[in-house]
């Protein structure tokens, strides 16, 4: 009977990606009857350490995260009535303790703090939003550099001398500042000086300027390189004054949530417009060049093209550079996600049960990294709150220590910065660490978890085996099979029941072998090695019936699954209805992989020592050998002697051949012409041997070869055989 407490939740499909502080906070935060708003976490304590039991708004809170024993609150108090959802006295709901499994709650922070994901990965999607290098968004993140906008005031403007309305509207604005601000400010010409009157008549009308729907930005390549600094004080100057530096997290936050994506999109697309028509007259002009190069000297030719060449190399980087921010932008606004939710200020906490504390033999008790981790940033946030007012270099201090200690939390040592360690100098497991690798949560306990009709073994090399085939020990398939097995019996009336059927197989009788041999005639196995990182990680194959506990496995499918035998394992399943069966065959055969979906490209390619046996077969070798000079009718004669060892791999011989002949030698004249007295002659070529009769026309042909030539060829022949038959088959059934 399933529980009133237990839900079952289908999920179709899951999507990662980012979630605003607020919707984190609104997962955590629940309300309760008396108006009670709980799921902030503001203690870092876990349990007390004579009764271990959880304290009051700490990591372990009952209240929070729900009760440890199931319908009893942290009161010791049990559930009196039916209608009652809530202990009065200590506010834990009466529950089942499994919600402890799912609950979660949250640190607010004093201090915003960037994703260490967006900040320090590669590349850096913070960096490249804001186009600024990822060396100088670090430095602002953990306060080593303070963006003022004082000093935007104080930097030079390159300006271009604008003759009317129509050019300004034309052409592109650039400055070498990082910040621009809008033309709604009020500037006083009383508060400026400038060296020429004219260039400040300029300037205050483009303040001044009203907006253009068709408004475009000026071209870099037509500012020119003179600058004019202006002096004294605006109420722009004035207002930027007046706003206090900002530092840490907090500036990255104010630069991303002022990004207009539709404008940065629109912005970005002329950019690359106007790069790629660049790029074009550079283009032309190197080939003009190198088609005029006679008219230069060749010293000048060859400074201008390095010159070009120069100049093209940084054009093409600037593209590359543009295009890969306008595909993030791109991905934003698709999204609907917003750039600032890469900073954090609400960190989720992950519900007890899955950071445990558990307590071992005696005294001991065994603590979850992330509990440590926690307490991390909850003491440093702790920290900030003292020192929130103070704008000294000691809170400057606290804001990177808790940066640093959220980064250890949600990735510890991510960028090759120091880790977070233990008392034993051993890096505590952040959540990162939790997912990712062999022995994370994907890996370990979701893919490689054990499911019904299901085995696992070491695979060796099985060079007997054809492509599609693989060998299964017999102990893993007479487990594997075994309800196919007992079906068969009992239809066959060799056992009447079940429990019957069990024990002849558990006996091993002979006639179980027979019966298994033809349940796998028709019936597929999946083969896959984890990681599987494309479709081809999984592939079906005939299973033979093989002594040991080792899979074989065919070697031209080994890169496919990339894998070798140095103690690789794989994971045998079993399709067990039609349809899985039918697609299998279809689909996931390995003959029916032989390219890659992706690419194209092969993926079945002899290497090792098949190319090296086939290379020994092939080789010549002019010693005198066990017989050497013999002459053979036909290919069978051939492989006769050689298996009766009358021959060696490499002994020189003659083989009559009717067909047609093809050597690497145009025109050859013979070595020897043998003439006999009735008129019939011999022609003798270093490849081959003609006898004609006395009328010239050519009876018998020899040609000189190798054991070794003869099974390759004779391989190459039976297979190319057996696939012309299969096509004509097929074209017939096409015609029908």
């Amino acid at each position: 009977m399933k529980s009133k407490t237990s839900k079952i939740l289908q999920v179709e499909s899951i999507r990662i990606g980012l979630s605003s502080s607020e919707q984190i906070k609104q997962w955590a935060e629940r309300t309760l009857p008396n108006g009670k708003i709980i799921g902030q976490i503001t203690s870092s304590q876990t349990v007390n350490y004579k009764t271990l039991k959880p304290e009051k708004g700490g990591l372990f809170c009952e209240r929070i995260f729900g009760p440890i024993k199931d319908f009893e609150c942290a009161c010791g108090k049990k559930k009196t009535k039916v209608y009652q959802r809530f202990c009065s006295e200590c506010d834990v709901e009466f529950t089942s303790s499994t919600v402890r499994r799912h609950r979660l709650g949250y640190i607010s922070l004093v201090s915003p703090v960037t994703h260490v994901w967006y900040l320090k990965g590669r590349p850096s999607y913070i960096s490249i939003l804001l186009d600024i290098p990822k060396k100088k968004i670090e430095a602002i993140t953990y306060c080593t550099e303070i963006i003022d906008l004082n000093r935007l005031t104080d930097s030079a403007v390159h300006h271009e001398m604008i003759k009317n309305e129509q050019e300004l509207h034309s052409t592109e604005i650039a400055t070498n500042n990082l910040e621009t601000f809008p033309n709604y400010y009020s500037i006083s010409s009383q508060h400026c000086s400038w060296e020429i009157q004219e260039d400040w008549n300029y300037f205050l009308y483009f303040m001044t300027a009203s907006k253009y729907s068709n408004d475009r930005l000026i071209r870099k390549k037509f500012i020119q390189k003179e600058n004019n600094t202006r002096s004294g004080s605006t109420q722009l100057e004035q207002s930027s004054a007046r706003t206090s530096c900002v530092l840490g997290a907090e500036a990255i936050y104010n630069l991303l949530s002022n990004l207009d994506f539709p404008s940065l999109d629109r912005e970005l697309r002329i950019q690359l417009f106007f790069i790629n028509e660049d790029l074009n007259d550079l283009e032309t002009e190197l080939k003009n060049l190198e088609n005029q190069g006679y008219i230069l000297f060749d010293k000048e030719q060859q400074q201008l093209k390095k010159f070009l060449f120069r100049q093209l190399q940084l054009l093409i980087y600037r593209r590359a550079k543009k295009l890969r921010r306008l595909k993030l932008v791109r991905h934003f606004r698709r999204t609907k996600a917003r750039a600032e939710w890469m900073v954090l200020s609400i960190i989720p906490v992950l519900p007890p049960d899955l950071r445990p504390i558990i307590q071992l033999d005696g005294d001991q008790v065994a603590v979850s990294d992330l509990n440590k981790l926690y307490q991390k940033v909850l003491f440093r946030n702790n920290r900030i709150k003292k020192q929130s007012s103070s704008k000294s270099d000691e809170s400057k201090y606290a804001q990177r220590l808790l940066q640093e200690a959220v980064d250890a939390l949600i990735e510890n040592g991510k960028a090759g910065s120091d880790p977070i360690c233990a008392a034993n100098e051993r890096p505590l497991k952040s959540l990162s660490d939790m997912l990712k690798g062999k022995k994370g949560r994907f890996r370990q306990n979701l893919l490689g978890k054990r499911v019904d009709y299901s085995g696992r073994s070491v695979i060796v090399v099985g060079p007997n085996l054809k492509l599609h085939e693989c060998g299964l020990p017999k102990e893993l398939a007479i487990e594997l099979f075994q309800p196919f097995l007992i079906r068969r019996l009992m239809c066959n009336k060799i056992v009447r029941t079940i429990v019957g059927a069990k024990r002849i197989i558990q006996k091993k009788d002979p006639i179980i072998w027979r019966i298994l041999e033809q349940v796998l005639q028709n019936h597929p196995v999946l083969l896959n090695r984890a990681p599987t990182l494309h479709r081809v990680g999984i592939q079906a194959f005939q299973p033979k019936l093989v002594e040991g506990r080792a899979i074989l496995l065919h070697p031209l499918v080994c890169s496919a699954f990339n894998a070798d035998f140095d103690g690789d394992q794989m994971a045998v399943h079993v399709p067990l209805c039609f349809e899985a069966r039918a697609e299998a065959w279809m689909l996931m055969w390995s003959r029916n992989n032989l390219l890659s979906t992706a690419t194209g490209q092969p993926l079945v390619i002899p290497s090792q020592d098949m190319v090296l046996g086939c290379y020994y077969l092939t080789t010549d070798n002019f010693k005198k050998q066990k017989g050497t000079g013999n002459h053979f009718q036909t290919m069978g004669e051939v492989l006769k002697n050689y298996n009766q060892d009358r021959l060696k791999v490499h002994s020189p011989i003659w083989i009559k051949w009717d067909g047609k002949l093809e050597t690497n030698i145009d025109t050859e004249n013979p070595i020897e012409i043998q003439l006999r007295k009735f008129g019939n002659y011999t022609k003798i070529y270093f490849q081959y041997r003609q006898d004609f009769d006395e009328y010239g026309t050519k009876k018998i042909q020899y040609i000189r070869t190798t054991p070794g030539r003869t099974l390759l060829n004779s391989i190459i022949q039976e297979k190319s055989i057996i696939l012309g038959c299969s096509s004509f088959s097929s074209k017939i059934n096409d015609e029908q």
